[in-house]
């Protein structure tokens, strides 16, 4: 299993080496800059092989807001550098496809999409005042993707939603509209923010401001790291939950007019919830 870890450690280096035959440098944003500023640690990669604590990456990570402007990588006030963005796909930058389907599964897991390029950030010089893991990473879905010792660490961008965000709120709410594979349907997505909230009391929250109706289809009661599925009446089919860890929980509603996912995601500084309405 450690064959395996090592090989994936590979994988993520060796792309430097294709990032060659990339696309020409892009901004990766038409913004002056963008700051990425909270941050979630994933459970192993690969469950079996060794890893690092969470602890022990939170120390390096804790306090590290990154900003990106069209020339410079700013580490909060510890380190900067000029970089490259060079845009691969997946396949170039993981070198097989079973391994871009793991690193897609796991992502997809965190609300990340893996789409048709990855772009991957490199110090445009050899000698700067970072270090590794700050030096090399992938941009994915607007998000930062580190990885150190079989662990990701992932920085979601809140410069969307801070337009949306009352300052007088305990959570913020955004709402967004997504093609699906029909032309005239949409998939629907709400992501709500709870501040310096865990898992747990986020979902009695999201519980409690449902209507009667439909909080009755979800039971009163989680706990961390207990799948369950439960049956249900009056549209509803069955209710299934799935965790990943005990920071990711995705629950799947099976309705008589399709289907919904809530992703409950435990970052720093509080919990992500999204769902996702599919209709039939």
């Amino acid at each position: 299993m450690n064959k395996v870890l090592a090989f994936l450690n590979v994988f993520f280096f060796s792309a430097m080496v294709n990032a060659s035959v990339a696309n020409d440098m892009v901004s990766p944003t038409e913004k002056e800059s963008s700051t990425w500023r909270d941050y979630m640690i994933s459970e192993p990669i690969i469950s079996e092989g060794e890893y690092a604590t969470k602890e022990s990456i939170s120390a390096l990570f804790k306090g590290k807001r990154i900003s990106i402007d069209k020339t410079m990588v700013n580490v909060s006030e510890v380190c900067r550098y000029k970089y490259n963005i060079k845009n691969i796909t997946p396949i170039l930058y993981w070198h097989s496809e079973k391994t871009v389907r793991l690193y897609s599964d796991l992502l997809y897991k965190y609300n990340i999409r893996l789409n048709n390029l990855v772009s991957l950030i490199t110090p445009a010089a050899t000698s700067n005042e970072c270090d590794y893991p700050f030096t090399y990473f992938i941009i994915v879905d607007n998000s930062l993707i580190f990885s150190l010792k079989n662990r990701m660490i992932i920085y979601h961008s809140d410069s969307e939603i801070k337009k949306h965000r009352n300052s007088s709120d305990d959570d913020f709410r955004v709402t967004k509209k997504t093609p699906s594979l029909q032309a005239d349907e949409y998939e629907q997505i709400e992501e709500v923010f709870n501040q310096e909230m865990d898992l747990i009391n986020s979902y009695k929250k999201y519980r409690d401001s449902l209507q009667i109706d439909y909080k009755k289809h979800l039971v009163g009661t989680i706990f961390t790291n207990v799948d369950l599925t439960k049956k249900c009446d009056n549209g509803c089919i069955k209710v299934d939950y799935k965790w990943s860890g005990p920071h990711v929980l995705i629950i799947k509603q099976d309705f008589n007019g399709g289907e919904t996912e809530i992703h409950f995601i435990e970052e720093n500084h509080g919990t992500r919830i999204i769902t996702k309405s599919y209709p039939d």
